[in-house]
């Protein structure tokens, strides 16, 4: 058991030991690595996946910031490739053939496949938030561009289908509810 014990003041600043037995330390380091056995690969892969998220938007931002764009388009389209690598991805987790061939090799080592579904969940929430990001810096462009909000949004190609993709969006999200797919409409 861990003791924790007052050893003195500094600056009016109490300071407290923490003294634990060897037993203690054994076993908090042998949950530490039971989890890691069990969950690491996880955190591995999810941090591969944010820290590609990331750049990607980060590069692309930066991109069209030094092609001279506003900040609004830098947003725009930092949100639209972290959208393209998103949608390009979000299928593979549910590509059950690919994944059984996948599980015959040495992969299955470090790709935790049967957390498959959970994968395809999050890769469609930030679909979900590039969408946001995306739509939020071509609508501050929209505003800050001479002809009115309604004119770019609805009168050009790039805002209609726009919107029709959140109407997309939107049916897809509430189809996929766990109320809807369980038939529990009240």
């Amino acid at each position: 058991m861990c003791v924790m014990a007052q050893v003195g003041e500094t600056g009016g600043l109490t300071v407290v030991k923490t003294t634990c037995s060897d037993a203690e330390i054994a076993t908090r380091s042998q949950r530490l690595a039971d989890w890691w056995t069990a969950e690491g690969s996880k955190f591995v892969i999810l941090f591969i996946y944010y820290a590609i998220n990331v750049f990607l938007a980060t590069w692309n931002g930066i991109k069209y910031k030094n092609a001279g764009a506003n900040t609004w388009v830098q947003i725009a389209r930092a949100g639209g490739l972290t959208l393209d690598f998103n949608c390009a991805l979000i299928v593979l987790p549910m590509c059950r053939k690919l994944l059984g061939w996948m599980r015959a090799t040495w992969l299955v080592q470090i790709i935790p496949f049967d957390s498959s579904i959970e994968l395809h969940k999050l890769i469609a929430y930030n679909i979900l938030l590039g969408s946001i990001i995306h739509t939020v810096g071509h609508f501050g462009n929209y505003a800050s561009l001479p002809e009115s909000f309604s004119f770019y949004l609805f009168q050009t190609n790039a805002g209609l289908t726009g919107f029709l993709i959140w109407v997309v969006i939107a049916i897809m999200y509430v189809g996929a509810s766990e109320r809807i797919r369980r038939g529990d409409t009240r």
